[in-house]
């Protein structure tokens, strides 16, 4: 399993996975990578630069993707009102 770090998917830099468990009745439902003061810190240098570049975006190139993100969700629900 992996995590989203600064925009790349990786494991766990310490290479734990924790199991995941059904609150119904137990059973292993996934493995998560438990992350560490290594993963914590990948994922604020990620966050510094993502908010840079959106920063840098212009309002209207930001809001088209936005209206796409939009249009992708309707379809997926199949609420396409257009």
């Amino acid at each position: 399993m992996e995590m989203l770090l600064g925009g790349k998917w990786c494991g766990a830099a310490g290479g734990a996975c924790e199991e995941v468990r059904s609150p119904f009745d137990g059973h292993v439902v996934d493995s998560v990578p438990v992350g560490g003061v290594e993963d914590a810190a990948a994922a604020i240098d990620g966050a510094v630069v993502a908010a840079r570049v959106q920063r840098e975006t212009p309002a209207h190139e930001r809001f088209a993707v936005l209206l796409r993100a939009a249009d992708l969700a309707d379809e997926r629900v199949g609420n396409r009102s257009s």
